[in-house]
């Protein structure tokens, strides 16, 4: 027979059970798109390399108080330039603005729009040595007081603001604060996304103003030598701080982290347990359709005999079944790309806006290609077995069974380990799923010990030369506030330095406790620190554990005051009440 012969008898056969037809093409095209769609989601955000030169050997090099498991800390201008010029083990090194991606208000005409601007050293794309798409990336040259201010930006900002346009190079960025405008030098390419969310990268030096440079925090990133390893990096930020001669860095340890991690972040473990989920869905996919492939080709028994009979051989049999379950497999991989182009775009929609290299997520060749091997890998699974098994019925048996046919003890033992099978996938992926479930709704009614329900969070973008002084700033804020906790709906309403929960705080572990020396307090746990107006807490519905909260009778002129968290007193106070300590 030829193929096209075959196919017509295929494609008659399939209608002729149009019950069987559907629940086989539904059950693969769910398999297989959800499967094509956590394959693209995973090579977006894990597999497909990051536009810069073996990223494995890019490390981001930080410090770590010794007796603690924080987080990174943010290091000075001058540990930064000291640490580049003695590090052994980092053949070029750079440092970034250790905020990250930092929200800044840009004009463009009367139109005011935010947008994440990270602060660099002339030598960050040197290091990573990442190319443009269009234009240059910045150099040492425009690191310098007094060069003319000029940014990179991102393929995303390319083309949200600029519509692609290849002109964009010599165009401006203005900065709704001061004024001060930079002009584009240089596109990313897609996927570039460090520091994450960043939009425009621009040189620290001519960003920023002389005075407030040595005020700011930074993170330092480089670039390995080849005899060298990440072991060997954080061992020079270790000895840089243990030779500083500084009590209060002496007891910090270098920590390192790869770049792609610190891409990646956390989201590498949730990516796995969810590809790894998704292959148990398929693998229950296969069984399930090859059980009913072989409950319908035990009901054709009769009609296989025949064809045998009228002198078909088995190969063209087992050829013939292949090649329905062929059509079958087809019809299946074509709905389940229509079943993955839906659960990416429903994925992109609920996604996190921080999560990392979402903005890559998208069905590609790829992506198609994964289908089409998830296609073929489904079929050589489900189809062969059973059209074997199928083929071997005796010509005899089956005509002198009028239809009925007995299945022996190899093809009982083939459907119950199908089903035995199925069941074990599919019990072992429902208590995966099950203890998900119940971790999130541990999450979802864990005791935060305020009330954040309705709470939010704006931005305002004000003018340095019309609000400069924190006289003028203080005045606006007494006359914004009351304007904005006058409106229906609002319980309270306070200024913050940076938003909860954003890790952008102020951190401080030059301090002392009582009566602590110098040397003592230098080993003292670090305190996140945050600067609100009394009604920060009343607007989080925040009550005190003991003492008082602030008020408005604590003001500049009077004693200054702090309220602490319970895990502060208890790290500094573990046997007294911290109330009234200092």
């Amino acid at each position: 027979m030829n193929t096209m012969h075959n196919a017509r008898l295929a494609l008659r056969s399939l209608l002729r059970s149009p019950g069987f037809t559907i629940a086989a093409t539904l059950t693969l095209a769910i398999g297989i798109g959800l499967s094509t769609a956590v394959f693209t989601i995973a090579d977006a955000m894990l597999l497909r390399p990051l536009p810069v030169r073996d990223q494995q050997n890019i490390v981001l090099v930080s410090a770590q108080k010794l007796d603690l498991a924080a987080q990174p800390l943010p290091l000075s201008y001058e540990d930064v330039q000291a640490f580049a010029t003695r590090s052994q083990a980092l053949q070029k090194v750079a440092w970034f603005g250790y905020e990250g991606a930092a929200r800044l208000a840009i004009r463009d005409h009367e139109l005011i729009s935010q947008t994440q601007r990270a602060l660099v050293s002339g030598d960050f794309f040197s290091v990573l040595d990442a190319r443009p798409v269009i234009g240059r990336v910045l150099t040492a040259d425009d690191d310098k007081q007094g060069a003319a201010p000029v940014a990179v930006i991102s393929y995303k900002l390319w083309q949200k603001d600029f519509v692609g346009s290849l002109d964009v190079i010599g165009k401006t960025i203005e900065r709704h604060d001061d004024g001060r405008t930079f002009a584009i030098v240089g596109v990313m390419p897609k996927g570039f996304d460090f520091p994450r969310g960043t939009e425009f990268w621009a040189p620290i030096n001519a960003a920023t103003p002389a005075n407030v440079i040595s005020q700011l925090a930074y993170s330092v990133i480089g670039r390995l030598k080849p005899s060298a390893s990440a072991i060997n990096a954080a061992q020079d930020m270790t000895a840089f701080f243990a030779g500083s001669g500084r009590a209060a860095t002496r007891d910090l340890r270098g920590e390192v982290e790869t770049f792609t991690e610190a891409v990646v972040g956390d989201t590498k473990p949730a990516v796995i347990a969810f590809s790894v989920a998704v292959l148990l869905l398929l693998l229950i996919t296969c069984f399930n359709v090859a059980n009913l492939l072989f409950v319908r080709g035990i009901g054709r028994t009769r009609e296989i005999g025949i064809r045998a009979a009228l002198g078909a051989t088995r190969t063209e049999i087992v050829w013939q079944l292949l090649t329905e379950n062929a059509i079958l497999a087809l019809l299946g991989g074509v709905l389940g790309i229509g079943v993955a182009a839906l659960s990416v775009k429903a994925f992109i929609v609920f996604a996190p806006a921080n999560l990392p290299r979402v903005g890559e997520v998208q069905l590609n060749m790829t992506a198609l290609t994964g289908a089409v091997v998830i296609t073929a890998f489904a079929l050589l699974v489900f189809a062969i077995t059973p059209a074997l098994l199928t083929s071997r019925a005796s010509i005899q048996n089956a005509l002198k069974s009028g239809g009925r046919h007995g299945t022996s003890r190899k093809e009982r033992w083939f459907m119950e380990s199908l089903i035995g099978a199925q069941i074990a996938f599919a019990v072992l992926a429902l208590s995966a799923a099950g203890v998900t479930a119940a971790s999130l709704l541990r999450l979802q009614n864990a005791n935060l010990a305020f009330d954040g329900s309705n709470v939010l969070i704006g931005d305002l973008a004000v003018r340095v030369d019309q609000f400069g002084s924190a006289a003028s700033q203080l005045e606006l804020m007494n006359r914004l506030l009351p304007a904005i906790q006058e409106s229906p709906g609002v319980i309270a309403v306070s200024p913050v330095v940076a938003a909860p929960f954003s890790g952008a705080g102020g951190w401080d572990g030059a301090f002392a406790v009582d009566d602590q020396s110098k040397v003592d307090a230098s080993g003292n746990a670090l305190v996140n620190m945050e600067v609100v107006a009394p009604s920060y807490f009343r607007a989080f519905r925040i009550a005190p554990i003991r003492g008082r909260l602030l008020t408005d009778a604590d003001r500049a002129e009077t004693s200054p005051v702090i309220v602490i968290s319970e895990a502060t007193a208890r790290q500094f106070w573990p046997n007294s009440d911290a109330v009234g300590k200092q």
